[in-house]
């Protein structure tokens, strides 16, 4: 089994063994569910996965290591969610990563240091209606194609690189 899609099931809750024997999954479906919790060990067996959908659901915290074992990742979309913040190392092991879509959720404050190791990998960015925590850090992302942002400060342009974006190719800045 290779994809598997359990969207709209109703699911509130997942098991730390759920996906222990689907060893060849590369794609999982978990979107339109009432998942409210990512816990550190759901995924931990997934080592070939290649996408994780988990939009719209009523996620309000992700372990800071639930996705630790997802070393192949290259997509993972957490939209519509009521996520209000990451721990810092929550996308650490994702260095794979191409595409982040973050929209439509609750995130109040979002450190600038979750993209570092994101760097060299991601292609697409996806966020709105958040308030980045405006240290004196420099968000680079030189492999970025596709950069959406809805903020409402633009404080946030001045911690973007735009100068080490130098393949991006559609870019929508918006503030509310």
């Amino acid at each position: 089994l290779t994809h598997l899609s359990l969207n709209k099931n109703t699911i509130s809750a997942i098991e730390s063994d759920s996906f222990k024997y689907l060893v060849s999954l590369t794609v999982l479906f978990l979107s339109d569910n009432c998942l409210f919790h990512i816990d550190s060990s759901i995924f931990s067996n997934l080592k070939t996965l290649e996408a994780l959908h988990l939009s719209r659901n009523v996620i309000r915290k992700i372990s800071n290591y639930a996705f630790k074992d997802l070393i192949l990742l290259k997509t993972l979309n957490l939209d519509d969610n009521k996520i209000n913040n990451f721990d810092q190392n929550v996308f650490d092991s994702l260095k794979k990563l191409k595409t982040l879509n973050l929209t439509k959720n609750l995130i109040q404050n979002l450190n600038a240091s979750i993209f570092d190791n994101l760097a060299q990998s991601l292609s697409n960015l996806y966020i709105n209606n958040v308030e980045f925590n405006l240290e004196a850090k420099v968000i680079k992302l030189p492999n970025l194609l596709a950069l959406d942002l809805l903020i409402s400060s633009k404080a946030i342009l001045k911690m973007l690189d735009f100068n080490s974006m130098m393949i991006l190719k559609y870019l929508e800045l918006s503030s509310y």
